[in-house]
């Protein structure tokens, strides 16, 4: 036989022999009975196996003696390094390993309070101080967690199991198991080496990779998700060890032996945190009782108005802030980016409402004068990057579609003046331009914008865009007509149309005949505003708009007909124009927008800016970067329903479009990532 083959057969029984394969020995005989030679590779695999099970046997004698110091010394000398820090079984038998040790004292009749047990749990405590985050992941964690800071664990029925035959004996199964695999492992047969590739890579290696990389996503998702559950279940335990001290305490005085102020002051501290054990009169009776149900009465309260609400992954908004300033470019935009997916992304209702509040209050947008904030947000707006511009009009624009967000920019004294810059600078219909509109439009639903947008001489620059309508998107001619519109409803806004009285008719004039019936409305509700004016209605008079209103009562559906006869009314009255500050007085409009609505305009359908392999996006972002505590739940304002607008006359409130079509260019495809990943309580 030649040498080849020789050398072929030591390899395949190698291979069979280390993975247990029944037909080893079948082939082992064959070889013999051809007279080929086959033994070297099988004798060194049982070697490797007759050294495995020495090492289990020792793994199993320490961890019986309870010699901790043996058995982690022979488990990282024999257990690789990558399993270590990697592998989630190698990870739970550690741990289980270390709760053994733990309490291996008190399995053998020794008390709480006995040296040995004293040393063990207090070298728990240190492994949790130092290697807990490796740990948080595992539900053992998260049931066990609070070990430690218990006074006697057999008194606490959730550490019960730690003490019964059954614990003891499925750790060890499982260990046996582990090494078994894991020694054997960490000895690849020489065939392994002759089907590796020049790189160093065996076939099907990449997809290996790939499934590789997703459960580390999986693991990381699973430690942000515990994280919250290990903080309560720790609480949770607490509760439980005060409980028996205070049964304990009501024992002793039960027999005579009075409660001790030191002992309230160390149950107040076990429960408030220092903070309120060091500023809190113990000894003025009543004091403790009345916090404790204070807090409790607050519990009660905020569960109840949170069950139907989501729990979502706070951000740490200083961070958020710094980066803002500091960061370059690109990383800011996908910052931004992410930050604005958190509002599209959430479910209309509750949780969107969550999320917008806690906008306003860490002040993402800045909007509090005089704040170092503030001018990063507003320097943003005027960047010399157009798509660092671009991505701060989108927020701005989305946080402006709620009325809560409308509530907090209202604070911002110097926005509409920086916002009518970046417009006045935009010389095309661009993104920039259109989201900046876009928030104008919908700002323009409060009265205090309204003013402000007026004084500013907004008007002007909305007729003079209007001046060349064939070059506007649908997007910017809708928010163009019902911004003016919002404006011209205030006596302010309609006397502002006088010195360019013959512009906006004419505008105006070429605008009724639109095909969107919308664009016709916003029209419509213009013009029987500015018609108000004496001296627009004489300049409309001399046009011969009667004549050409009068035609297109014609040819106009029922709805727009009645307006227009409505217009033509105003045209032919005589009436003066209301005292310039008639209008100033009063409250805003109610201006809470219908949620189905505001959907469609959040749901953008353009994504300009794809993100790299090596880039995070959206809320994965957000919560590998960012992540802050838990929010509390939101207290939700109810929602008050607007009364319907009836199509039969011009619009005389302040509207924003509902756009179903074309979206400022440039916006945001809401990307696929599911927030409910985020989540700890579904809705």
């Amino acid at each position: 036989m030649d040498g080849w083959e020789t050398d072929a057969n030591k390899l395949i029984l190698e291979y069979l022999t280390q993975n247990g394969y029944r037909s080893a020995n079948s082939f082992r005989d064959e070889c013999r009975q051809r007279g080929c030679q086959a033994e070297s590779a099988g004798h060194d695999s049982q070697r490797h196996l007759t050294e495995t099970s020495r090492l289990i046997s020792d793994f199993l004698s320490a961890f019986e003696a309870g010699d901790r110091e043996e058995f982690f010394v022979l488990w990282k000398r024999n257990v690789p390094t990558s399993v270590l820090s990697k592998d989630v079984t190698c990870l739970q038998l550690e741990l289980r390993a270390q709760l053994s040790f733990a309490v291996h004292a008190l399995k053998r009749g020794l008390g709480p309070k006995s040296e040995e047990y004293q040393q063990s749990i207090s070298h728990f405590k240190s492994v949790l101080e130092s290697s807990g985050s490796a740990y948080e992941q595992l539900q053992d964690f998260i049931s066990y967690g609070a070990l430690p800071f218990v006074p006697d664990p057999r008194q606490v029925p959730a550490f019960k199991s730690l003490f019964s035959p059954s614990w003891d004996g499925e750790f060890k199964a499982r260990l046996e198991h582990f090494l078994k695999s894991t020694l054997k492992s960490t000895t690849r047969p020489q065939l392994y080496y002759l089907i590796t590739n020049s790189n160093g890579t065996v076939p099907g290696s990449t997809q290996v990779s790939a499934l590789r990389q997703q459960m580390q996503e999986v693991e990381q998702k699973m430690l942000e998700y515990h994280r919250q559950v290990v903080r309560l279940q720790g609480e949770n335990q607490n509760i439980i060890a005060v409980a028996v001290e205070l049964v304990e305490a009501l024992e002793a005085a039960v027999r005579g032996q009075p409660v001790t102020t030191e002992q309230l002051q160390g149950l107040i501290g076990r429960i408030f945190g220092s903070d309120v054990q060091q500023s809190m009169d113990v000894g003025r009776p009543g004091t403790a009782s009345a916090l404790l149900r204070a807090s409790l009465h607050a519990t009660s309260v905020n569960t109840m108005k949170s069950r139907d609400v989501p729990l979502l992954p706070s951000l740490d908004y200083r961070k958020i802030k710094a980066d803002w300033k500091m960061l370059e470019e690109r990383p800011k935009v996908l910052l931004f980016q992410a930050l604005r997916w958190r509002l599209t992304k959430s479910q209309a209702g509750e949780q969107r409402d969550a999320i917008i509040t806690a906008y306003a209050q860490n002040d993402l947008l800045g909007t509090h004068d005089g704040s170092e904030h503030q001018d990063a947000v507003l320097s943003s707006l005027r960047s010399r990057s157009s798509l660092v511009r671009e991505y701060v009009a989108r927020l701005f624009n989305t946080v402006a579609s709620l009325s809560t967000g409308r509530s907090y920019l209202c604070q911002c004294s110097a926005l509409i003046s920086v916002l009518h810059e970046v417009l006045v600078q935009e010389d095309r219909d661009t993104a920039v331009r259109q989201n900046v509109l876009g928030t104008l439009q919908k700002l323009s639903l409060r009265r205090k914008f309204q003013t402000v947008m007026i004084e500013e001489g907004i008007i002007d620059w909305l007729i003079s865009l209007l001046q060349d309508q064939e070059s506007l998107s649908d997007y910017t001619l809708h928010y163009t007509s019902a911004l003016l519109m919002n404006l011209c409803l205030r006596t302010g806004g309609k006397l502002r149309c006088v010195g360019t009285a013959g512009k906006i008719l004419k505008s105006l004039n070429d605008l009724l005949e639109h095909e969107d019936s919308e664009v016709r409305s916003y029209v419509n509700g213009t013009l029987y505003s500015v018609l108000a004016v004496p001296q627009i209605r004489e300049e409309a008079r001399a046009m011969g708009m009667e004549e050409i209103l009068g035609a297109l009562v014609q040819s106009s559906a029922p709805g727009l007909a009645s307006q227009l006869e409505y217009i033509i009314k105003q045209l032919k009255s005589d009436d003066t124009c209301d005292d310039v500050a008639s209008d100033d007085e009063g409250d805003d409009e109610d201006d809470e927008e219908d949620p189905e609505a505001l959907d469609i305009e959040l749901n953008e359908n353009v994504e300009l800016l794809g993100a790299r392999s090596d880039e995070l996006t959206g809320e994965r972002l957000l919560c590998e970067n960012y992540l802050g505590f838990m929010t509390s739940s939101i207290e939700v304002k109810p929602r008050k329903k607007l009364e319907p607008v009836s199509d039969s006359v011009p619009l005389q409130r302040p509207v924003t479009p509902r756009i179903q079509g074309e979206q400022p260019s440039g916006l945001l495809a809401i990307d696929s990532l599911d927030l409910s990943q985020y989540i700890l309580a579904s809705p």
